[in-house]
């Protein structure tokens, strides 16, 4: 089981144990989630994910991505982390992404993106504060390293089309040599 699906069950866990303690209390999953490998330049979609999991609606949602937006290794190209909704009922989830590329090489950690709503509309109304469920961690391939890992060798490419074009080529010339010098006695006798 990965990183993602245990925290995952741990939060539906969470919502169930709520259901059974409180009445109508909304209790939200908030995921962050983009390919942990990639190579510098490249553009990575990430993608949010929001479900209330608890058994009561949940108001005025607000994400926040800091981490994201301020980091070294990623530029925001479309799309923005800060995103609102007015209400989630029990049970509906919401998905939003943007774009971001990728600018220097290196392993890098990207801190939690953040999340605040309110258990009701009132005013006395509990402001919660979450966080992403994981803290991601990207790898980011330079450009020379991913050529060198990817590009086919043309001295390997020539060797390997050597081999196979003698192992073709070699038994066909063997078996045409051969069958051309036997002597094939004729069927067909001359009459006179």
């Amino acid at each position: 089981m990965d990183r993602r699906s245990v925290a995952l069950l741990l939060f539906l866990a969470l919502g169930v144990w709520s259901e059974s303690t409180e009445d109508s209390v909304g209790v939200l999953f908030f995921q962050r989630d983009f390919p942990e490998k990639v190579v510098e330049g490249d553009v990575v979609n990430v993608t949010y994910t929001l479900v209330n999991v608890g058994n009561g609606a949940v108001y005025s949602l607000s994400t926040s991505d800091s981490a994201l937006v301020k980091h070294k290794a990623l530029k925001l190209t479309s799309g923005t982390p800060k995103k609102e909704k007015s209400i989630l009922e029990a049970g509906e989830s919401t998905t939003f992404s943007l774009e971001a590329k990728t600018i220097k090489a290196g392993d890098f950690m990207i801190s939690p993106a953040e999340v605040e709503y309110a258990s009701s509309l009132t005013e006395e109304a509990e402001i919660r504060r979450g966080f992403s469920t994981l803290t991601n961690y990207i790898e980011i391939e330079s450009l020379e390293a991913y050529k060198k890992r990817t590009d086919l060798h043309l001295d390997v490419l020539g060797v390997f089309a050597l081999l196979a074009s003698l192992l073709t080529i070699a038994p066909l010339a063997l078996y045409f040599s051969t069958s051309s010098s036997l002597k094939v006695p004729s069927v067909v006798k001359k009459t006179q």
